[in-house]
């Protein structure tokens, strides 16, 4: 395979426009990227796109080689509909961002710049086409941890790119693709992330990675699935060796949450806990951390079911909670504490979960009271007291192909959900105090009723509400 593969700058120069044109960014994000190499060599810098970008771009053009799509047709690349892009600056990342908008502003059209001078980066976010597109620029550094799973002490005095790339994860995110003129779009690849592309391997750098950064044990697993490569041999080794000496204890909670809300937003989010646990993952996290077929099951029905991408604004924190209901949903009360405590949720997140769990089982057992063409106030009655999580929850992790007692309850719950909820009067406190009827629980009362026949259909307009409680209410207090 290593023999059959070539890819030089200019057929890299042939792919990058396809792919800023994929994107929605057209050629004006492949002249960016020439811009931003051509003012780092006005001034003696060298700038290279590192990581992520560069091993998709390599993906890609394999997967557009007929020789080799079918090796590689698994791999999902450019997740994103916007690009995120690294660029490794060998000097001061600093001066070539202050540089591009001040001097020369017709060219970068940038929306913010924000600086972080204790690690040499920039994060530079242009519009391009219309379109946001971010871009992390950082000094090359060497990096040092004084325990497992402790952030990175930082050293930023002129590194050289092997140098820098060594602090990295993984071989196949090392590679760095030049943006100066004079060497543009060539390869540099000094830890053999080519090779481990082409042989379909995740490895990493040095024997101490994972104890360096525990969390790498997660990525290596998201690589892992999402290209469909393997763990080498040797990474799941070390790997071991670090989970069998305790590294994760050094993590926080909120740092490993977030490695599992990545997997909570892949297409199929039970096959990287799957392997987690095969791995001793979540054990290392929590004694009492698994991922049993319960959870499994769950997990698939809520990954499948397109109601998923109906959440509108707050879709991802709200199936954030909803995934993390059905990772802890098998663990009894005492047990859910601690785990949430390990994983550091708030208490408004661990509330919430809570919530659900507990509003599952009494859902269950109202299955056998919603029959076929229920009326919608009677849906309301039943339903106004849940969470909306809880009923998404119990929505989502069902299949809908099997019909079984509970088919009319989630019928009722879509129904509600999508439209009864929002059902209300069209009077207001206000207008029932002008009928005569000014007495605080009464007017309550009142539009309680109102809202019930309007759900049903029995009052349509204002006037007909004003005429209900004028035949029903007048002259009562």
């Amino acid at each position: 395979m290593k023999g059959k593969f070539k890819i030089n700058k200019d057929k890299i120069g042939r792919l990058l426009p396809e792919i800023f044109e994929s994107r929605g960014y057209g050629k004006e994000g492949f002249n960016l990227i020439k811009n931003i190499g051509a003012l780092a060599s006005s001034i003696d810098l060298k700038a290279f796109i590192i990581g992520g970008f560069v091993r998709d771009v390599l993906l890609y053009s394999l997967l557009k080689d007929k020789k080799t799509f079918q090796r590689y047709k698994k791999a999902k690349i450019f997740l994103k509909n916007e690009l995120d892009l690294d660029v490794i600056v060998l000097g001061s990342a600093h001066r070539l961002t202050s540089l591009l908008s001040k001097d020369h502003p017709g060219i970068f059209k940038i929306e913010r710049i924000k600086l972080h001078k204790d690690f040499g980066t920039s994060s530079v976010v242009f519009s391009v086409n219309g379109k946001p597109l971010k871009i992390d620029f950082a000094s090359s550094r060497t990096e040092s941890y004084r325990s497992h799973g402790a952030l990175p002490s930082v050293n930023i005095n002129g590194s050289t790119l092997s140098e820098d790339v060594v602090r990295r994860d993984f071989t196949i995110n090392t590679i760095a693709l030049s943006l100066n003129p004079e060497d543009l779009f060539s390869l540099k690849d000094t830890a053999g992330g080519i090779s481990d592309i082409l042989d379909k391997k995740i490895s990493i750098l040095h024997d101490l990675s994972f104890n360096d950064d525990p969390t790498r044990i997660f990525r290596a697993v998201r690589f892992e699935q999402r290209l469909g490569f393997r763990i080498s041999g040797k990474t799941l080794s070390v790997m071991k060796e670090a989970l069998n000496g305790n590294s994760m204890d050094g993590v926080s909670g909120k740092r490993i949450v977030s490695e599992f809300d990545h997997f909570f937003n892949e297409n199929s989010p039970w096959i990287f806990f799957e392997r987690l646990k095969k791995l001793g993952a979540l054990k290392s996290v929590h004694q009492c951390l698994s991922f049993e077929g319960i959870n499994k099951e769950a997990f698939k029905n809520i990954s499948m079911n397109s109601i998923r991408y109906s959440f509108g604004k707050k879709g991802s924190q709200k199936l954030f909670i909803i995934f993390m209901a059905a990772l802890l949903c098998s663990l009894p009360p005492a047990l859910f504490d601690d785990v949430s405590k390990r994983l550091g949720l708030d208490s408004r997140v661990k509330g919430r979960i809570y919530l659900i769990n507990r509003e599952i089982s009494d859902l269950e057992g109202l299955s056998m009271n919603f029959v076929k063409n229920m009326k919608g106030s009677e849906i309301y009655k039943i339903l106004k007291k849940f969470s909306d999580e809880g009923l998404i929850y119990y929505v989502l992790r069902e299949k809908w192909d099997k019909i079984n007692k509970g088919i009319y309850l989630r019928e009722g719950i879509l129904d509600y959900l999508a439209k009864i909820r929002f059902v209300k009067p069209s009077l207001t406190g206000d207008d029932l105090k002008k009928a005569g009827i000014t007495e605080g629980k009464l007017c309550g009362q009142v539009l309680g009723e109102l809202k019930l026949l309007k759900i049903d259909g029995m009052l349509r307009t204002k006037t007909d509400e004003l005429s209900y409680v004028l035949q029903n209410y007048g002259n009562k207090e």
